[in-house]
């Protein structure tokens, strides 16, 4: 095989599905809001650190408001979370000596109805409580002006305290549909949008530039040909692999999120959901998997730079 510079031939003897998750470096405070979470030390995991509630209303009108992350060892790196009177709540994330509120794909959902559980745990007004989102779900209780949730990574259950700050909105300066690149990885997804199975290749045509998340090996990018074919490729535009696909739209129950799947030649699927201002692509790897993986793309300008 002269001349051959394939290195990938061969056996490998790595399942995919046991290959960690690369993560972002651990979350830390802000230093500028270190002050505010000195009392989240008070919580120690106790029988009675807990707010008791008569009803799951009760709890719910306690959750809403603006929330520091003062103990957490989960990530990404957001630095709050803001629950709405309507049900929802995205990130406060910390920029700029500021607090800056950002939905998105991976930064807003919904909050889960208040679960009694004082039989269960033999706590009198015992509520669990509980946020949900496409990348996230976590579940806890209340306790004063703290909102604890379960342990993530750890042993250790994640504080937030109560803030009286009021967060600034993320701008969005792009168009709908617009191909930011690189430059549309620092905005708030809006206008999430249905793509029906039969406009998919259509509207994936082009180059995609990472902006978070993981899939599987080095992919900074993607390359849709608009017939069902996409190429992963690295830092260097060199081509990782590829795979070719067929979208589907799955017949299910409504839901708040919009989204289609990708069934691959190899029988893997991927759920995707496509945001128009500015358009960008969030991917799933499915349920079934043993290590689910995830990432977001933005849609790189028609040149292919992606900047």
């Amino acid at each position: 095989m002269a001349g051959a510079s394939n290195a990938s031939l061969g056996l490998w003897s790595t399942m995919s599905e046991s290959i960690p998750i690369r993560r972002d470096a651990p979350y830390a405070v802000p230093a500028a809001l270190a002050a505010e979470c000195v009392s989240a030390a008070s919580y120690a995991g106790l029988n009675d650190q807990y707010t008791p509630f008569t009803t799951s209303a009760q709890a719910t009108t306690a959750m809403i408001g603006r929330w520091l992350r003062c103990r957490d060892d989960a990530d990404p790196a957001y630095a709050g979370i803001e629950i709405g009177g309507d049900g929802t709540w995205r990130d406060l994330m910390w920029e700029d000596g500021a607090l800056v509120a950002r939905g998105g794909l991976d930064h807003e959902g919904i909050v889960e109805a208040p679960v009694d559980t004082s039989v269960v745990n033999n706590r009198v007004g015992l509520f669990q409580i509980g946020i949900r989102g496409r990348t996230r779900a976590r579940s806890g209780h209340l306790w004063g002006d703290k909102m604890i949730f379960f342990p993530y990574d750890s042993t250790q259950s994640a504080v937030f305290v109560r803030t009286n700050r009021v967060p600034t909105v993320a701008s969005n300066p792009f168009a709908p549909r617009e191909r930011a690149g690189a430059a549309g990885c620092a905005v708030a997804e809006e206008m999430l949008t249905d793509l029906p199975a039969n406009q998919t290749n259509a509207t994936l045509a082009g180059r995609w530039t990472l902006c978070s998340g993981d899939l599987l090996e080095a992919e900074t990018a993607l390359d849709f040909d608009g017939q069902g074919g996409v190429r992963f490729l690295d830092a260097a535009s060199g081509v990782l692999r590829m795979g070719s696909y067929q979208p589907v739209n799955p017949a299910t129950i409504p839901s708040t999120y919009l989204y289609t799947t990708l069934i691959f030649d190899d029988l893997q699927t991927w759920t995707i959901v496509l945001s128009q201002k500015p358009l960008k692509l969030w991917m799933v790897t499915p349920a079934s998997s043993r290590v689910a993986r995830h990432a977001i793309f933005s849609a790189a300008p028609t040149d292919g730079s992606g900047h």
